[in-house]
């Protein structure tokens, strides 16, 4: 939640700060906040002089400044007037890591991806031993809720590389045969209701994600962005 002392610069911020319009849609977006994570969009060398003196104000009226140390700055598209310069010493960068996930190039763009096939393997090493012991529906459960849980927030962001996702997916059911498959793979992802076991398969739910924001563009309030 947004502390008080937050929400007027957040006002201050939308009602003086142009900052990126969105073609077609008849709208803009200058700010995006979560909690004390804050992005500002700039589109001019007006507008960055215009957030550094609210951001001055800000200080001024609540004794809390802005770390310029620890904030970054990623220069979108082509700027005809030239790259504004920044306040506090900072410098544009081809992109930067915001609430987990990185954006920017394609360079920062891979680096949501790397490591991911180790990083499953990892967590599912931790249940190996215990896999002879399990049930069916213990092992589907170790895996939707203990480990795919942690790509779900990526899934719901961005589309990984090529592959990926079917490495993946190949090391889950290897996990939940422990490397005996008796059956073919569609019928895991069958509903357990439906005598399937329920297992996560990945691209049906990276399409699920894809789907539920269209929903939300499409039913959403007018001034969704």
């Amino acid at each position: 939640m947004l502390t008080l002392a937050i929400e007027p610069l957040l006002n201050k911020l939308r009602s003086h700060v142009s900052g990126f319009n969105i073609p077609h849609a008849n709208a803009s977006i200058c700010v995006s906040a979560y909690a004390d994570d804050l992005v500002v969009m700039v589109a001019s060398q007006e507008d960055v002089n215009v957030l550094a003196a609210i951001l001055n104000d800000f200080r001024i009226l609540s004794s809390a400044k802005v770390n310029w140390t620890k904030s970054e700055a990623i220069l979108v598209g082509e700027w005809g007037g030239g790259q504004p310069s920044l306040p506090g010493g900072l410098a544009w960068k081809s992109g930067f890591k915001y609430l987990g996930v990185y954006l920017g190039t394609n360079e920062f763009l891979n680096k949501n991806w790397e490591g991911s096939v180790e990083h499953m393997k990892g967590r599912l090493s931790r249940w190996k031993r215990l896999v002879p012991k399990m049930s069916y529906r213990g092992r589907t459960l170790v895996i939707n809720n203990l480990t795919v849980s942690s790509l779900c927030h990526k899934l719901a962001c961005m589309d990984p590389p090529p592959n990926l996702l079917a490495n993946i997916q190949a090391l889950l059911v290897d996990f939940f045969w422990d490397n005996l498959h008796w059956i073919t793979q569609s019928v895991l992802h069958v509903p357990k209701e439906e005598g399937g076991q329920g297992l996560v398969q990945l691209s049906s739910r990276a399409a699920a994600f894809r789907l539920q924001f269209i929903q939300r563009l499409l039913t959403g309030p007018r001034d969704l962005v």
